[in-house]
């Protein structure tokens, strides 16, 4: 059950991560909210790939 639960939040953040990015790139309002957008969705992917490595590690 816990490995199934972390498992979504993975796909979860995953989801968040391409509607942002997708989103951003169909408003390009200004540069800098480009960059952000950027800039979170690579913080959201690192916190995606760590989870998905100490879940890896428990097996």
């Amino acid at each position: 059950m816990k490995q199934l639960f972390s498992n979504y939040i993975h796909w979860i953040l995953v989801a968040c991560v391409c509607i942002q990015l997708v989103t951003s790139i169909i408003w390009q309002e200004n540069w800098l909210n480009l960059i952000f957008s950027f800039i979170t969705s690579a913080v959201v992917i690192v916190l995606a790939i760590s989870i998905e490595l100490m879940r890896l590690r428990q097996k």
